[in-house]
C-alpha cells in the first residue's frame, strides 16, 4: 500500500484524523463498561400473613400477574365484589376490584417484614381490615358484610404517639405515618339508629402496642411496657386494650350513648414512665401504634 495515499495533508488532513480516532476511543470505552440491560423478571411475593378477619385462601379468578392477587366478595352470597377499594394506607397505595372482585397490589408494596394494615371499602358494606406481617404469595380471598345497622365513625388509619420510640418498642421503625397525638376524637350522632341492650364498638386493626400483654402474646422482649389503648363514650371509659389484633369488639354500655343528641368517642394511647423532672414531675413516654376503622353499631 502507498503510504503516501494514505498520510495526512495539511492542518484539516490532521484534524480529521484526530476526530476519527476520538469517536473510535469513545465506543471502545462504551463497550467496556456499559452496564448490562435490566432483565424483566416475572415474580410474586413471597412469605406468610397473619390476620384475624372474615379470609379465605382460595384463588382469585383471572390472570396471575406480578405482586399479590386477591378477591374481596360478599359474605353472605360469595359473589366477586367490584368497585370495593383495597389500600395500604401507609405505603400511599390505592386500588379498585375489577367487575369479578380481583384486585392487584403492585410487587413491592408488601414485601417487607414490618407489619401494615391493609383495608377493603365499599359502599353499603362495614370497612374491613387485616394486619399484614410478611408478604404472601398465594391468593386471597376477603369477605365483607353488609353494613344494615352500623355507623361508620372513622375509617383513616391513625397514628396515636408522641413520636418518640423506645428501642425495644414494638413501633420502632414500624411507623410510616406521622404521630397525630395522643388522643382520638370523633364527635358523632346515633341519626334515629334504635340502641340496642349490647351496642357494639369494632375496631379493625390495631398494631404497635407496647403493653405487658401485647408482648407476651406476641412473644417479644419485654424491654418496654406501656399502659393500655384506653377508649371513652362520653367521657366514660368502656375499654382498655391490651393487645394488637383485627376485627376487635368492645361493648358499649347503652347507658353511654345519648340516643338523640351528640355523641364523643375517645381512643387514647397508652404511656409509660420515663422518668422524672428536678422538681418531681412524671416524664411521659406516650406509646405509638395505629389503628383504623371504627364501626359503631348501636
Amino acid at each position: 500500500m502507498c503510504f503516501k495515499c494514505v498520510y495526512p495533508k495539511g492542518l484539516t488532513g490532521w484534524l480529521l484524523v484526530l476526530a476519527l480516532v476520538a469517536v473510535f476511543a469513545s465506543v471502545l470505552v462504551g463497550l467496556v463498561y456499559a452496564p448490562a440491560m435490566p432483565v424483566a423478571r416475572a415474580e410474586t411475593l413471597k412469605g406468610r400473613v397473619d390476620y384475624y378477619g372474615e379470609h379465605e385462601g382460595s384463588k382469585a379468578q383471572g390472570p396471575q400477574q406480578n405482586g399479590f392477587l386477591g378477591r374481596v366478595t360478599d359474605g353472605r352470597t360469595g359473589k366477586g365484589l367490584g368497585g370495593a377499594t383495597v389500600s395500604v394506607p401507609s405505603k400511599g397505595f390505592k386500588t379498585q376490584t375489577d367487575g369479578s372482585g380481583a384486585y392487584r397490589i403492585r410487587e413491592g408494596v408488601l414485601d417487607t417484614q414490618k407489619p401494615m394494615i391493609l383495608s377493603v371499602e365499599k359502599d353499603g358494606y362495614a370497612p374491613f381490615s387485616i394486619t399484614i406481617r410478611q408478604s404472601q404469595s398465594p391468593p386471597m380471598q376477603l369477605k365483607l358484610t353488609q353494613l344494615a345497622s352500623g355507623i361508620v365513625l372513622d375509617s383513616q388509619l391513625r397514628h396515636l404517639g408522641d413520636g418518640s420510640y423506645a428501642p425495644a418498642s414494638s413501633g420502632a421503625g414500624k411507623m410510616r405515618l406521622p404521630a397525630q397525638g395522643i388522643a382520638l376524637q370523633i364527635p358523632f350522632r346515633l341519626n334515629g339508629h334504635p340502641v340496642s341492650d349490647k351496642p357494639t364498638l369494632v375496631i379493625g386493626s390495631i398494631i404497635g402496642l407496647d403493653t405487658m400483654m401485647a408482648h407476651t402474646v406476641e412473644g417479644n422482649p419485654m424491654g418496654v411496657s406501656a399502659g393500655p389503648l384506653l377508649v371513652m363514650v362520653n367521657g366514660r371509659q368502656v375499654a382498655a386494650i391490651q393487645v394488637n389484633g383485627d376485627g376487635q369488639r368492645i361493648q358499649v354500655p347503652a347507658s353511654a350513648l345519648n340516643p338523640s343528641g351528640q355523641n364523643m368517642l375517645t381512643v387514647q394511647t397508652g404511656y409509660q414512665v420515663k422518668g422524672y423532672t428536678a422538681w418531681g414531675e412524671q416524664q411521659l413516654d406516650y406509646d405509638d401504634m395505629e389503628l383504623m376503622h371504627l364501626t359503631l353499631y348501636p
